[in-house]
């Protein structure tokens, strides 16, 4: 035996030292035993999907680097074999072989048995040679694809090809408690560890690879096959009057639009783009509770829903999940990237593109509706992006409810397994757009995606743009939440069957305020999966100076004040928080080229130009749903210097629908009064706040009230705003929409030069849009007898309570600029 023993270490290193020369293995997780909660300390058993001496050899590699113990070392006492098996019992081993393996299991499985009380780790982990999916037959991708039953002449190939595109994927530890039972016996115990071993590689290896993919022509067939595609291309013959073949080539015409034509090639050759590309541009990129969307995907069919605020969110996403073991998403992208050569470039990558309307075009919709549901069936992980296009400000956009409700239909349609909603926020320190935005932002209008603006990339590449961040929200499952809020929802499928239609063509009076609602819920978790970086400080500190100029010391005691609130607070748990010191935001801030800093002699100053100054509105707005609560407490208190617990849920009662509505805020008036009395608890900690017996003062101190100032300017500008609505609503009763939305941007956008607001937001039409909204659900604005608006009866009360949040002389200097509106209005009449 030892001989036996001393010749497999011998091989083994034969092995292992040219493949760690010549293989770029990737590990996943990167850290697995903090990640996976795997204990060095204890005894550890391997087992490998498929018999191989060279997996085994890298898997001894990656235990050495990460202080695993080592596969070939005896387990424990008791159990002197080497500390490794082979699940799959396939391949080029012989039976005798596949057999041994079997019995080391079993006899694993028999000495945990006897030995309850030896804490063995069992360790599943999948080494995949390359990432392509099966596909149809040929002799290359026979050759050098990866499969479990490989022989070692195809296992050479298979190495010599795909040695940079190699994972090795770690698992959690197998719960023992649930497998081996004392009342069964040991054979019983050894085929149930097998099979949930089995089980385990095959979701694993979904998970990374994906189910069988057909090319854009497999999925033609069937999309067209499908009821309701035929339906509708018998609908449009009728009703176009012409004949069902040619009704059916336009059908074909939409499909050839939309589809994707995924190609593995592709994904590789983008691969080795991007990774060039992100190590020129980014400092890193930073991912986030990844390692529940890996548990998840191996059981659920993954729709990614992040945030849209970049061009280059269709390929960090994708990038970032498969250097981490997971299939990269098939995307909805808009038509209007759909142009040469990057149309089919993404296309090829897995990115099917969709009009920004279907309306009027019911066959449209449907081949569109038949093709997503197709790749839920198959088992294709989808990501779209339910504000329908890029944030222009940093807000979260109002969802667009198309997508959301399409999903919603496949799942209540039926598909192999659960739909899992996963939300996703996309950050950066420095976005590569910033140019463009501001000019539109300044009231430019969008150019087209083109060749021309390609090209122009060139010159962003030579600028650096700091980190990059993806963090993972909490996942939500369609069914559950089906369950949950609609829990008759299976008698529309049965509907549909009895009527011989399909469920898109069932109208129910539930779904579409369920669809919103759910829309609504995905924004909450990606705010609530926010990554507030250094820029997001500097940003809100330097933007609510009224020169956007601070005293360097001034800047960090503000920025440590910030940073200590923010997370005493603690928004949610799957927030994150930048740990850079308040030193080390302002230099990382300053090698970006985002703000300057001008050494005098009586100190230094801080400051961003025009420019810089108008993009950082951008970043404040990231995450300027974190510091709501804090500015709501400073803004009532810089106008009464004291403030009692009833006032503040008064606030919170009055304030809580507009701010959860603009910043996505989760809660209800009642959870965001308690939120307001933490948030001045914690102020009071800082020191920024005095404790009295009927609620809290601001302490006689001129730096804190510098702080408290800096703090209310976060949320100013959006009662400001309410404001002008309001006065404009007090001035003309019976205003139509259209007009008022007009008005108040033209008095906003005055207000912004009087009062140096270097924010084009703050005279956003868009805003003003979807604020008279909110006022209209909560009946501050009522439809008048001629058709138009006016105010409710209790508008003075509102006007009242608003003036205590805005600025000294604001409400003055509105009320002056609504009379020189009209004055101007009477003078052109």
């Amino acid at each position: 035996m030892k001989l036996i023993s001393t010749i497999r270490k011998f091989v083994s290193n034969l092995i292992r030292k040219p493949l760690v020369w010549w293989v770029n293995l990737k590990r996943i997780p990167e850290n697995p035993v903090q990640e996976l909660g795997i204990d060095p300390n204890k005894p550890v058993f391997y087992v490998l999907g498929a018999p191989s001496a060279t997996n085994l050899a890298l898997l001894r590699q990656q235990c050495d680097m990460v202080g695993l113990p080592s596969p070939m070392q005896p387990l424990c006492n008791g159990f002197n074999e080497p500390s490794y098996a082979f699940s799959v019992g396939r391949g080029w081993f012989s039976k005798a072989k596949q057999k041994r393996h079997q019995r080391r299991l079993k006899k694993l499985v028999e000495y945990l048995m006897s030995h309850p009380e030896c804490e063995v780790q069992i360790v599943p982990v999948a080494l995949y040679w390359g990432r392509a999916p099966t596909r149809e037959a040929s002799f290359w991708r026979v050759l050098f694809r990866d499969v479990e039953d490989a022989s070692r002449l195809r296992k050479f190939f298979i190495i010599l090809f795909q040695r940079r595109h190699t994972f090795i994927h770690f698992s959690a530890p197998v719960d023992l408690k649930q497998v081996i039972r004392p009342v069964r016996s040991v054979d019983t115990n050894a085929r149930v560890l097998r099979r949930v071993l089995r089980v385990h590689f095959h979701r694993q290896r979904i998970a990374a690879q994906g189910r069988q993919v057909t090319g854009k022509r497999q999925l033609l067939a069937p999309v067209l096959a499908s009821d309701m595609v035929r339906r509708a291309i018998r609908r449009e013959a009728e009703v176009k009057k012409i004949p069902v073949a040619q009704a059916r080539k336009t059908a074909i015409k939409y499909f050839n639009e939309i589809a994707a034509d995924y190609s593995y090639t592709v994904v590789r050759f983008l691969d080795l783009i991007l990774t060039k590309l992100w190590n020129k541009i980014y400092d890193g990129i930073e991912v986030r509770n990844i390692e529940p969307v890996r548990a998840l995907a191996t059981t659920h069919e993954i729709v990614y829903v992040p945030c849209h605020r970049s061009h280059m969110d269709y390929l960090l996403l994708g990038y970032t999940l498969y250097h981490n073991g997971l299939v990269p998403p098939h995307i909805a992208a808009g038509i209007n990237l759909n142009f040469w050569p990057v149309g089919g470039i993404l296309r090829r990558g897995g990115a099917f593109f969709i009009r920004r309307s279907f309306r009027g075009n019911k066959l449209y919709s449907a081949v569109f509706h038949e093709y997503l549901y197709q790749l839920f069936t198959r088992g294709v992980p989808v990501k779209f992006f339910p504000e329908g296009g890029r944030s222009r400000t940093g807000r979260l956009l109002s969802p667009k409810t198309g997508m959301m409700a399409m999903t919603v239909q496949s799942a209540i349609r039926g598909v192999r397994r659960p739909i899992a909603l996963v939300p996703v926020y996309l950050g950066y320190e420095r976005l590569m757009e910033g140019n463009s935005y501001v000019r539109e932002l300044q009231g430019a209008e969008k150019q087209s995606e083109s060749v021309g603006q390609l090209l122009g990339v060139r010159k962003a590449l030579k600028k650096a743009y700091g980190r990059a961040y993806v963090n993972f929200g909490e996942p939500l499952v369609v069914t559950d939440y089906l369950d949950q809020h609609a829990p008759d929802w299976k008698k529309l499928r049965e509907a549909a069957a009895q009527a011989g239609q399909d469920v898109t063509e069932i109208k129910a009076s539930w779904l579409s305020p369920l669809v919103r609602q759910l829309a609504n819920e995905m924004m909450l978790r990606i705010n609530e999966a926010a990554v507030v970086n250094g820029t997001n400080f500097i940003a809100t500190t330097l933007l609510s100076m009224p020169r956007n100029a601070v005293d360097y010391p001034v800047l960090t005691r503000h920025l440590d004040g910030l940073a200590k609130l923010v997370r005493a607070l603690r928004y949610h748990d799957r927030n994150i928080l930048t740990e850079q010191s308040p030193d080390a935001m302002v230099a990382e801030s300053e090698r970006l080229g985002m703000v300057r800093r001008l050494c005098l002699p009586l100190g230094d100053i801080v400051y961003a130009d025009n420019h810089e100054a108008v993009l950082m509105t951008y970043y404040r707005n990231n995450t300027l749903h974190l510091f709501v609560a804090g500015g709501v407490v400073a803004a009532a208190l810089t106008r009464c210097s004291t403030i009692t617990k009833a006032m503040l849920g008064q606030l919170a009662e009055t304030f809580f629908p507009i701010v959860s509505q603009e910043l996505f805020v989760r809660g209800d008036p009642a959870q965001f009064a308690t939120r307001l009395q933490t948030t001045a608890d914690e102020l009071v900690a800082l020191g920024w706040l005095n404790r009295t017996e009927q609620g809290y003062e601001i302490p006689s101190d001129e730096m804190i009230n510098i702080h408290l100032a800096l703090l209310a300017q976060t949320v100013q500008p959006m009662f400001e705003r309410l404001m002008i609505v309001l006065v404009l609503l007090q001035k003309n009763a019976g205003i139509s929409r259209g007009e008022l939305e007009r008005r108040a941007q033209l008095v906003a956008q005055r207000l912004s030069y009087l009062y140096k607001v270097n924010a084009p937001e703050f005279f956003d039409k868009r805003l003003f849009a979807a604020l008279l909204q909110i006022l209209r659900e909560r009946q501050w604005v009522v439809d008048g007898d001629d058709g138009g608006l006016r105010a409710s009866d209790d508008i003075d009360a509102q006007i009242a309570m608003t003036a205590k949040m805005v600025r000294h002389g604001m409400e003055r200097a509105i009320r002056q600029s609504v009379r020189a509106l009209q004055e101007c209005d009477s003078s052109c009449a």
